[in-house]
């Protein structure tokens, strides 16, 4: 990622409160100069119109492009000049630059005492009204501690302390200030991924997440710079260029000395006597080692600490930490913490414990946030964030919020764009707290395209035009997707991978069927999980015609945009299914007292940790799901659109919301011991109305790995229904590597099918089933298999979802065939088990016809009952497979009549012949 510049040509004399933000973006250099030159035009063409209602215009259409570039212009000439010269492909005076090829999670970095002047971010209060109020909250929370105001000390009014009073004083300041430059970030859309804190940074970043009131974290603040007031004067801090193990081999046999904080590779801060110290500094400044003195006059972070323990133990006690959805990432720990743990004692900790500030970016960074912003009124520890990032040979891009002898929301506003163009999401309209009305903008962007090219608005911010194809009505719909283009993205994923949601293809479908007059989608199963790299990806939904039946197949297709047309690169098809051409909308679900009466609450957060276990990291943009009740086994709860997910505008169910939704299934008892974590295909789906930013939702078990979804708005009213999600596993060779060659499916293990190739057909029967007993056998932790009968249902023997899971793992082993994590209740008994098993090991020539016979006995056994749905499902996949088959290899001429068949025509075949519709 090239670091974002910022030029400044010129001294700047204004105000700074009438900066006015200017945003261009565009998908390529020349895009940009383009649109620059476009926006110029405007300007010079409508001199009546004003100049902040077209710039305010201007960032609400902005729609974050890969190439970015915003101007800080004092005023319309200022604007109109600065266009002109970035059309002509130069960089004008207070323009700040950078390329976004994906959206970047950002960190909140607080750092300790020592960022503070006097002044500082002073025209802040009067430029921001969100600044002002988190100030004044938390003067109002000194009130009890202090008879003195944090606004005065800024002012510098007449009575009030100085910043030189010292710590006691200080830090409360800092604390205030830097919580309010928080809250000034978040006013404007960026939202933090992660905080990390040094020292005092710690309680600004505690407060700003949530997990302290402004009133504990005032407390601590003050409270314990009180407390280290009284050592004033027995010691001192002194920071040292070189590494740790360096430092503390200097450390050997001196006394009264400890590592007060690690804040870079090449940089620590020695703690101690006040004598020890000096003495130290002398020996390191004749040795060349450029050391120097941290001018607070105590020795925080060491063993000075220990004699105001029990006065800080005391005075901390009252403190009721929470835990929150923004990681915090501890510098006592070295790493996430839950900050329900921000007790007395862990701030005692802190200030006594050396600071791991280095160990704790260095997590960050292999975590691959890419923005490192530092809350602070000056920047104190950009240097060190970007020493860590550059030994670790990270990308991430570290910036400062204001700047000392700066303009505060022109240096903020400089930071912002910093961050925006770095990747960073950044709601600009915010930069405009006065509002100003909208003016219409010369199209240059994707409508005016679309119209040009002969196609229609596809009307959804997800997908950019439609056209129907010629011949046999059927649509398609394009767009294009990327975690910068669309930042709410970036927060989900797998192991360790931005995965495309299946909620996404959900929304999608929805809206191509509300297009065409759809009101169900029958079956929508994904295939392949759409992963991100750092391209976006180019995307297709095509829509079948209409058939006999009244129904439409859809199929969803990407590719990375960086193969383009031109390479000719291949479509992967993520996704196939059905859509309804019926009138009126499906039945919604009843509403009805909520909660349930008699339901018992959960615990909504234990949901995110068990799918963090299993490698799907859920982010702010995804931690809608709120709160959680359990009754007859079933699950209700309260889901809501995150900030950080945008706007529900123009979708028909926000893909967040629909994610949210589904994340409850999490809390079954039998979830825990699941492979089935993620949706994988849904059945039933109806959309009762559009535009919901907040649900209540029941979930309902029908199957192993299924569930029924259904959805209300907030006072009752249908919202969405699934009748039937199956949960599924991703897999994992495909995550991690998405775009290479699909690995080649195992086939039976040679011994085996070489042994059942020579045996009669009882004895090949005998055999399988041993196998499956002598397995089932061990599973269970018995030394033989005597007493497990073929007949003995696996229920009854023992089995739940764990050992199913294991006897899978033994036979698919055994086999060398790729096995379902619900074999065991598939085939409910080792005998019906063994006869898959053989069914599967035997030559390829098996009657096909038979084996529908097969599924015709078994389904008319259970009419009507969940397994119905979830053959669909593995129909459908079967078919999706042989399509991929014959499109790679051909048909043969002759081939069987059946194999010959379209897909309508085998599912029509189906549905009628097995009563499946």
């Amino acid at each position: 990622m090239a670091t974002p510049t910022l030029t400044t040509e010129h001294e700047h004399t204004g105000s700074g409160h009438d900066v006015v933000p200017l945003i261009v973006s565009a998908d390529s250099k020349a895009g940009l100069r383009s649109k620059a030159h476009r926006l110029a035009r405007y300007l010079a063409d409508h001199p009546d119109t004003p100049f902040e209602a077209f710039a305010r215009s201007v960032a609400a259409e902005d729609t974050g492009r890969a190439h970015r570039a915003v101007l800080l212009a004092a005023d319309r000439e200022d604007g109109r000049r600065g266009l002109d010269t970035l059309a002509a492909g130069q960089n004008p005076p207070d323009v700040v630059r950078g390329s976004a090829r994906r959206a970047e999670r950002v960190v909140f970095v607080f750092p300790g005492q020592g960022s503070q002047w006097p002044g500082m971010a002073l025209d802040l209060l009067d430029w921001s009204p969100v600044f002002a109020a988190e100030l004044a909250r938390c003067d109002a929370a000194l009130g009890r501690f202090a008879d003195w105001s944090i606004v005065d000390v800024l002012r510098g009014r007449s009575g009030a302390p100085t910043l030189d009073d010292g710590a006691d004083v200080v830090q409360p300041v800092l604390f205030a200030v830097m919580v309010a430059l928080a809250a000034l970030w978040r006013a404007h859309g960026v939202e933090p991924a992660a905080v990390v804190g040094h020292s005092l940074g710690e309680v600004a970043a505690a407060c700003a997440t949530g997990a302290l009131t402004h009133a504990d974290g005032m407390r601590v603040a003050a409270l314990w710079s009180s407390a280290q007031a009284t050592l004033s004067g027995r010691g001192d801090m002194i920071s040292v260029p070189l590494p740790v193990a360096e430092v503390r081999a200097r450390l050997t046999g001196r006394e009264g000395l400890d590592i007060g904080a690690v804040n870079g590779p090449s940089w620590v801060i020695v703690s101690g006597d006040s004598a020890a110290v000096a003495e130290l500094l002398a020996d390191l400044t004749a040795d060349g080692v450029r050391a120097r003195r941290i001018p607070v006059g105590l020795a925080a972070h060491s063993r000075h600490i220990d004699d105001i323990r029990d006065r800080l133990l005391a005075d901390l006690a009252p403190l009721a930490p929470v835990s929150t959805v923004v990681p915090f990432h501890s510098t006592v720990t070295e790493g996430p913490l839950d900050t329900a743990a921000l007790d007395a004692r862990y701030w005692f900790r802190n200030l006594r414990n050396p600071v791991r500030f280095d160990e704790a970016t260095r997590g960050l960074v292999e975590q691959g946030h890419g923005v490192f912003a530092e809350i602070s009124p000056h920047p104190v520890l950009t240097v060190a964030v970007q020493d860590t990032i550059d030994a670790l040979d990270g990308r991430a891009v570290v910036l400062g919020t204001i700047r000392r002898r700066e303009e505060g929301p022109r240096s903020f506003l400089g930071s912002l764009a910093a961050a925006y163009v770095s990747g960073a999401s950044v709601d600009w309209t915010a930069a405009f707290p006065g509002g100003a009305e909208s003016v219409a903008l010369p199209e240059s962007g994707s409508d005016a395209t679309v119209a040009a090219a002969g196609l229609l608005a596809a009307g959804h911010p997800l997908l950019g035009a439609a056209v129907e194809l010629a011949e046999d009505g059927g649509w398609l719909f394009t767009g294009r997707l990327s975690a910068a283009q669309h930042p709410w993205l970036a927060g989900h994923t797998v192991l360790g991978r931005t995965v495309l949601p299946s909620s996404v293809l959900v929304e999608l479908t929805l809206h191509a069927a509300s297009e065409l007059g759809c009101a169900r989608i029958e079956e929508l199963t994904q295939h392949l999980p759409v992963v991100f790299a750092e391209e976006a990806h180019c995307l297709q939904v095509r829509i079948g015609p209409v058939d006999d039946a009244g129904a439409r197949r859809i199929g969803v297709f990407a590719r990375p945009d960086s193969v383009g047309a031109a390479q000719g690169g291949p479509w992967t098809r993520h996704a196939t299914g059905i859509m309804a051409e019926t009138a009126g909308s499906a039945a919604g679900p009843e509403p009805g007292a909520w909660p349930p009466p008699g339901a018992a609450a959960e615990d909504a957060g234990a949901a995110r940790d068990r799918l963090r276990a299993h490698g799907i990291e859920l982010g702010p943009e995804f931690g809608g799901l709120t709160g959680a009740w359990s009754l007859d086994g079933e699950l209700f709860a309260e889901v809501v659109l995150p900030a950080p997910a945008g706007s529900g505008a123009g979708y028909g169910i926000h893909p967040a919301l629909l994610d949210a939704a589904v994340q409850p299934v999490a809390l079954f008892p039998a979830a825990a011991e699941s492979d089935g974590w993620l949706a994988s295909s849904w059945s039933g789906l109806a959309l009762h109305a559009a535009g919901a930013q907040a649900l209540r939702v029941r979930v309902r078990a029908t199957g192993p790995d299924s569930v029924s979804v259904s959805a209300t708005d907030l006072v009752g009213r249908p919202v969405f229904s699934a009748e039937n999600v199956v949960l599924g596993t991703l897999p994992e060779e495909y995550v991690r590597a998405p775009h290479a060659e699909p690995p080649t499916r195992p086939g039976p293990a040679g011994g085996l099918a070489a042994r059942l190739a020579e045996l009669p057909e009882p004895a090949r029967a005998e055999l399988v089933l041993d196998l499956v007993r002598d397995h089932t056998a061990a599973v269970l932790g018995r030394d033989t298999a005597a007493g497990i009968g073929g007949d003995d249902a696996f229920t009854e023997l023992g089995f739940e979802s764990l050992t199913a899971v294991a006897l899978r793992n033994r036979l698919a082993e055994a086999t060398g065939l790729k096995l379902r994590t619900t074999l065991a209740f598939d085939y409910p008994t080792p005998a019906a088990l063994a006869g898959h098993l053989l069914e599967a090991l035997s030559p390829a020539d098996t009657d096909v016809l038979a084996g529908l016979d097969r599924l015709e006995e078994v389904l008319f056994g259970e009419p009507g009952g969940p397994l119905h749905g979830r053959v669909k499902v593995r129909l459908r996949d079967l078919l999706f497979r042989l399509d991929g088959a014959a499109e790679a290899g051909g048909t043969d001429a002759g081939d069987a009549p059946l194999d010959a068949a379209s897909d309508d025509e085998i599912f029509a075949l189906l549905d009628r012949e097995l009563d499946l519709s």
